[in-house]
């Protein structure tokens, strides 16, 4: 991830509104999203919680134990297979 480095006033609106905050362009659109560092450690710790709950464990031991690398081409036609 890259770092921007940000003056003090920008600083200070950026978390003046709590820890989410939405970035918009002049037109409108957003452009990005500012999380406060705790609300950003609570996503990973969810979507690495997610990650570690869907992993089978045997599966993985499997696939470790088995030497043979696949290309991407070979590993979409297994996925297609199932």
């Amino acid at each position: 991830m890259t770092a921007v480095m940000i003056d003090d006033v920008l600083r200070a609106k950026l978390t003046a509104r709590g820890e989410h905050l939405s970035l918009v362009g002049s037109d409108g659109a957003t452009v990005g999203y500012v999380l406060s560092p705790d609300a950003y450690a609570a996503i990973l710790r969810e979507a690495y919680g997610r990650a570690h709950a869907s992993t089978d464990e045997a599966e993985l031991r499997e696939y470790l134990a088995d030497p043979k690398r696949y290309t991407t081409a070979q590993m979409l036609e297994l996925v297609e297979e199932k």
